[in-house]
């Protein structure tokens, strides 16, 4: 999960007086992208709400990362940088920061850490989900969501069905003393079970556990079995598919693939091809030579 830590303001002259763009840095985190990185930073303009977002593999590369936004963003805009406000945040207290920034007449200011009310910062916000016509909204002011909801409502025709409980097969669980909340698809899992007829089946993990290898033994040995599943129609199905050069790293490809027994996956991989692909088309090929061998298996 990322966290902001610091933040800083960015101040663009106009005809009209000040743009204000907020910047964040964020903190290393534990497991490092697929290109490495393991920081980003933010730039928000503060009027149209407009969100930059840089990745870094280092925290001393946000000095770059400005350089090449502050150039971005000039050229676009045909505004300049006049302040720069931060909240004593490392990465912008070098002398090469400094430099640049007195450099190109950019005023530095420092505030508190911790208090993005003081770089007229709102930390609040509100999320709408739309599917069709069912509709949830979240938010951190209910003042501000109370606001939404009378506004749409005066555009369209809405009922408000109060506390979410349910959104797209999904039920909603709120313990407020508890501070917890959870998301259950049972209701769609039970609909699932119904369609395939195996709703009295034994539950498992996952469909299939990793380990768990079939044989010709565990094949239908009385009649009445056999008369069972030949009435079923279970067939095997199986994709595959692959990226070019999706890791970073070193270039090389994903194959992926699936196979289903009756509409439940029985077999399933996604990893790095073992050698680098020059093309689409040899990326294509070897994912489906695994995913033929893994067929033969399957259906010997």
């Amino acid at each position: 999960m990322w966290k902001l830590v610091s933040a800083s303001h960015v101040f663009l002259e106009n005809r009209n007086g000040l743009l204000l763009q907020n910047q964040g840095g964020h903190p290393r985190q534990r497991i490092a992208s697929l290109g490495g990185s393991r920081y980003y930073v933010t730039f928000i303009d503060d009027s149209t709400r407009k969100v930059w977002v840089y990745f870094l593999k280092n925290k001393s590369d946000v000095f770059v990362t400005f350089k090449k936004w502050k150039t971005e963003v000039e050229n676009q805009t045909g505004l300049k940088i006049k302040s720069l406000i931060s909240d004593i945040g490392g990465e912008y207290s070098s002398d090469e920061f400094k430099s640049y920034c007195a450099e190109y007449g950019i005023r530095m200011i420092k505030t508190i850490p911790e208090t993005p009310q003081q770089n007229g910062f709102d930390s609040s916000y509100i999320i709408l989900l739309l599917y069709v016509d069912d509709m949830l909204i979240a938010g951190s002011n209910m003042r501000e969501i109370n606001k939404l909801k009378r506004q749409m409502s005066e555009e369209f025709e809405m009922k408000d069905m109060g506390a979410a409980k349910q959104i797209l097969g999904m039920s909603i669980m709120r313990d407020r003393s508890e501070g917890t909340l959870k998301l259950s698809q049972e209701k769609y899992i039970g609909k699932l079970l119904e369609k395939f007829s195996i709703q009295d089946a034994k539950t498992r993990s996952t469909p299939l556990a990793a380990h768990f290898n079939l044989t010709k033994k565990q094949s239908p040995k009385m009649d009445e079995d056999k008369e069972y599943m030949a009435k079923k129609d279970v067939i095997l199905e199986g994709f595959s598919d692959a990226d070019l050069g999706g890791c970073l790293d070193t270039r090389k490809s994903t194959t992926g693939y699936i196979f289903t027994l009756g509409g439940t996956a029985v077999s399933w991989m996604s990893r790095l091809q073992k050698s680098v692909a020059l093309s689409t088309t040899e990326a294509e090929y070897m994912a489906i030579s695994e995913a033929s061998k893994e067929m033969i298996c399957l259906s010997y």
